[in-house]
């Protein structure tokens, strides 16, 4: 079963502080621990779980995105080699990696980067100094 939920945030909601952006990680991380406990139990976590991902990667990210999560990846591990420069089979690699239990930690440690990343970039002030390649 694949589920979506899409809210829209009010500006209010869109300003945090660091001390709120802190506890809104700690209950997500709580939340991703029961939630891999409840999906280690059930037998049929694949395949519904790649296709989301999958379809994720393909429709909410660009390909030098992609690349730059499998350039976090490898920098620590050096182990996404994508069979072909085609964006399926790059998302494919990515996948397989981020699904894999014992890549959890880094997966877990890269979107929680990611989320970071993301709230410097709304915050107003922070914006001006954050620049990627």
């Amino acid at each position: 079963m694949l589920r979506c939920e899409i809210t829209e945030l009010s500006e209010l909601e869109r300003t945090c502080k660091i001390a709120d952006l802190y506890k809104q990680l700690d209950e997500q991380e709580s939340e991703q621990e029961s939630e891999h406990d409840r999906l280690s139990n059930s037998s049929s976590l694949g395949i519904d779980t790649m296709v989301a991902l999958t379809l994720d990667y393909d429709t909410n990210h660009t390909l030098s995105d992609i690349k730059r999560i499998i350039d976090y990846y490898n920098d620590e591990y050096k182990v996404i080699q994508p069979i072909s420069r085609k964006k399926g089979d790059i998302i494919n690699a990515l996948v397989q990696f981020e699904l894999d239990p014992e890549n959890e930690n880094i997966v877990t440690r890269r979107k929680t980067m990611w989320l970071y990343l993301k709230v410097i970039r709304e915050d107003k002030h922070l914006s001006k100094y954050l620049i990627l390649k």
